[in-house]
């Protein structure tokens, strides 16, 4: 549900060569759910609860881990894992002394899917989207036409970078596909063969905000932003946000031509994060932006005996001989469970 609070956005409308400005009010205040911390020259982290545990059928492994400091004052760090327990969702916090300085709540990046009909004009329903998987094959019926899902779902980038978005560079730019306009790229044909034809994507995940930040859309025809406090428990990776996206964050699911909008400012914090975006035919621009970093990641389901190495660009400076501690922690249906490694720095 939309939270009670007032804020003000704008909006600029675009042709192929010039945005018109606008401006009106949306509802959406966001709970700020962690506090930020910084400590040994940590860009952010993030309070949890710290701990090995086993529940109900869940068991998880961590197999190694390994982390390399950047010259860019940044981390590089790999973790394999496997699950020797029932399916369930993985998580991933490091710890330096007593105080975590990383957390990912499953892969990095964003993961999007695109449902295209073949048909030209044509207004598509969010409802029917909601719950729909995001695999290969899978098709959503609503009113007569079929939208198909015709390859795996894509990633975005762990955090955005700047980029032109329909003519202007902007900053944090984590999605920015077009057709018929300027900036971004194409869309992918194998997924979308004729972009002037009718398509909806669905696109989910985590963002870890750590610092007050505005979120930025640019899209032809229009899309919805839903934003919720993380909490770790076994969420569906379909109906993503429960039944129905709160739109909390952004609200626009309406025909237009490339119009941008702003979010409210949306303090620190680990959030769950739906970006549904519809195109109804002729030009089309998806893109998704913010004016500070956010780190973002999505689910990874890790079914029994399944092994997966993660990896992440940490924006946490460390130093090589440091020593970490590396927490995994997986969700399922029936009870959690989690391991951890000591890890000397590289």
């Amino acid at each position: 549900m939309p939270l009670n609070a007032n804020l003000i956005f704008k909006a600029k409308t675009h042709s192929k060569d010039m945005k018109l400005k606008a401006e009106g009010n949306m509802l959406g205040a966001l709970i700020l759910i962690l506090i930020v911390i910084i400590a040994s020259g940590v860009v952010a982290g993030y309070i949890f609860l710290r701990g090995s545990q086993v529940e109900s059928g869940a068991s998880l492994s961590i197999t190694s881990a390994q982390a390399t400091p950047l010259a860019n004052g940044q981390t590089y760090l790999t973790v394999s894992l496997v699950n020797t327990g029932s399916p369930g969702y993985v998580s991933v916090s490091v710890y330096l002394g007593g105080s975590q300085v990383f957390f990912a709540s499953g892969a990095s990046g964003l993961i999007y899917q695109f449902y295209y009909t073949p048909q030209i004009w044509v207004v598509p329903p969010e409802q029917p989207f909601y719950s729909a998987s995001l695999s290969q094959g899978t098709t959503v019926s609503s009113n007569g036409l079929t939208w198909t899902a015709y390859t795996p779902p894509y990633t975005t980038p762990e955090v955005g970078t700047t980029q032109n978005v329909n003519g202007q560079n902007e900053p944090y730019v984590i999605d920015n596909l077009q057709y018929g306009y300027q900036g971004g790229s194409p869309f992918p044909s194998a997924s979308v063969p004729n972009p002037q034809n009718a398509f909806v994507v669905k696109e989910i995940g985590y963002a870890v905000v750590t610092q007050p930040t505005v979120f930025y859309i640019d899209d032809d025809d229009g899309g919805v932003i839903g934003m919720v406090p993380y909490s770790n428990t076994f969420t569906p990776e379909t109906a993503w946000l429960g039944s129905s996206n709160p739109a909390n964050v952004i609200n626009q699911w309406h025909p237009e031509g490339a119009t941008e909008y702003s979010s409210q400012t949306v303090n620190p914090g680990v959030y769950l994060i739906e970006y549904d975006y519809q195109q109804i035919g002729g030009g089309a621009y998806f893109s998704l932006w913010s004016n500070n970093p956010v780190y973002y990641y999505h689910p990874v389901l890790l079914n029994t005996g399944q092994s997966i190495t993660l990896s992440y660009t940490m924006p946490v400076t460390l130093t090589a001989g440091q020593n970490i501690t590396v927490v995994a922690e997986i969700i399922t249906s029936s009870g959690s469970a989690s391991s951890s490694l000591e890890v000397v720095l590289t």
